[in-house]
């Protein structure tokens, strides 16, 4: 695989993951506090596992705000066929955590994602057989955020 076509991949792969707009935690209370910290971790934690390592498409609705927003028309229903569409495409798609912190409800992951394409087509491929690495710091809100 060409070096720009794999740099085009992982930025896809990070646009993805990425687009985790609100993960929820069952807190309604906004503090700062370490316990609370813990617990946003703890969340978004329990997000990449049940999400991405094992593909599980009800905690997609379990995590994110059913009014959470990503681009113009971002659905909880669209964003479980965009994890299912890249499973499909990655079928071994696993999400490793190397480090998370948090700061009230701002929770950054130092994440590396790995799998092998050999599913569907994807970025005008067809089973590429490769194996994808990439590495990223990744954003997320871990509460939910009302109207």
């Amino acid at each position: 695989m060409k070096q720009k076509q794999f740099i085009t991949l992982c930025s896809f792969l990070i646009v993805i993951l990425a687009s985790c707009a609100t993960v929820s935690n069952t807190s309604a209370v906004k503090t700062k506090n370490s316990t609370e910290e813990a617990k946003n971790i703890a969340s978004v934690r329990t997000y990449w596992d049940e999400v991405w390592n094992k593909g599980n498409l009800q905690a997609v609705a379990d995590f994110y705000h059913p009014n959470a927003i990503h681009g113009d028309d971002f659905t909880i229903e669209d964003f479980q066929k965009g994890v299912k569409w890249q499973r499909d495409a990655v079928p071994d798609f696993k999400v490793a955590v190397h480090d998370m912190f948090a700061t009230g409800e701002k929770v950054i992951s130092e994440v590396t994602y790995t799998g092998t394409h050999t599913g569907i087509r994807f970025l005008d491929k067809i089973h590429w057989e490769k194996t994808l690495k990439c590495r990223a710091l990744i954003y997320l809100h871990a509460s939910k955020v009302e109207n």
